[in-house]
């Protein structure tokens, strides 16, 4: 956004800590935020743990052990000077989690800091993502700095070009309401992988799995013949593996072209906004595919998939926590300009 360069990281998760080091090699990662003290930096982002505030967690809010705010405003207060603009981002219930205070606590902190902001909310299908995936983002700039806070560089896309600002008239939440509208697909959560039965794996057919209402189930949904999945053995190579999924997948999708069913249009529209078709939505095993949902995230193809080794579970955690970059972009950009 900025053309700027990456001073530091800040994760102590083990998995995600691989995964900067790997993608992000020499850049140093200063881990719990609780004891850090990194170096000033002019633009300082932080996504800080929707846990507490998301239906991912119980809502505690203020009242959750991962309620980080205040570590993430005792850090900024150590830096001198302090940075010069902040870029936040969380989930919507930050709004109305405690009544409202929990919003509040955070904007007394960045007052407290020095810093005056701006909030919008913004959700990805509003930019032709495949799901909805609404998001807070926040910019706080330091109102006692004497220098210019930067710029973004470059220019918004205009309207019609992929990543463009768009509202899709057509758009619903992923369980279709009716005649001609083409839903959207749940958004991808951290819990994919590892929460609740697996429809994809469920060997009798009238097993409904976790309901539908994740995006596991509704990928293995839209299998013709769920079943007919472990009929495949799979090969002896992760090469052999790869090629009879996509194989697999090609014939199924080439029974009456009717695979993404109600989903076919925001395929289409997420295809154009990412320039790529989409890769197999499971894997051989019938199961949910992180590289599915890499690109549903509009990541480059192999970013948290490739080459680590990180165990399906983890790579779908890790993907469920984040953001599409595009969306941020999107945000902040308007928000920059006032």
């Amino acid at each position: 956004l900025f053309d700027a360069e990456l001073d530091w990281v800040a994760d102590n998760d083990p998995a995600v800590t691989t995964l900067l080091e790997e993608r992000m090699p020499g850049i140093p990662n200063y881990g719990d935020i609780t004891t850090a003290s990194p170096p000033s930096v002019d633009v300082l982002t932080a996504g800080f743990p929707c846990q507490p505030i998301s239906t991912a967690g119980r809502r505690k809010g203020t009242e959750d052990d991962r309620w980080l705010w205040p570590a993430i405003e005792a850090l900024i207060g150590r830096m001198e000077p302090r940075p010069r603009l902040l870029l936040l981002e969380n989930v919507p219930g930050l709004l109305t989690i405690n009544s409202g205070n929990a919003m509040a606590d955070v904007v007394r902190g960045l007052a407290g800091l020095g810093f005056v902001g701006r909030y919008r909310l913004l959700q990805a299908s509003d930019l032709g993502a495949c799901h909805r995936r609404r998001r807070w983002f926040c910019v706080a700039t330091n109102t006692s700095s004497q220098r210019r806070w930067p710029q973004p560089g470059g220019a918004p896309r205009e309207q019609g070009e992929p990543g463009a600002l768009r509202r899709n008239a057509e758009d619903t939440d992923h369980q279709p309401d009716g005649p001609g509208k083409g839903g959207l697909l749940p958004t991808p959560n951290a819990w994919d992988g590892a929460r609740g039965p697996d429809y994809a794996q469920q060997r009798d057919r009238r097993a409904t799995g976790s309901g539908g209402d994740n995006l596991t189930t509704t990928v293995a949904k839209l299998l013709p013949t769920p079943m007919s999945w472990h009929g495949r053995r799979p090969g002896n190579s992760d090469t052999d593996t790869k090629e009879r999924t996509d194989s697999t997948w090609e014939d199924i999708r080439g029974r009456g072209g009717q695979t993404w069913q109600d989903y076919a249009a925001a395929i289409e529209r997420h295809t154009t906004l990412v320039e790529a078709p989409p890769p197999p939505p499971v894997n051989d095993a019938g199961k949910l595919s992180p590289a599915f949902v890499e690109w549903m995230m509009t990541l480059p193809p192999g970013w948290v998939t490739g080459g680590l080794d990180l165990p399906r579970t983890t790579q779908l955690k890790i993907l469920g926590n984040g953001v599409l970059p595009i969306q941020a972009e999107t945000a902040y950009r308007s928000l920059l300009a006032g």
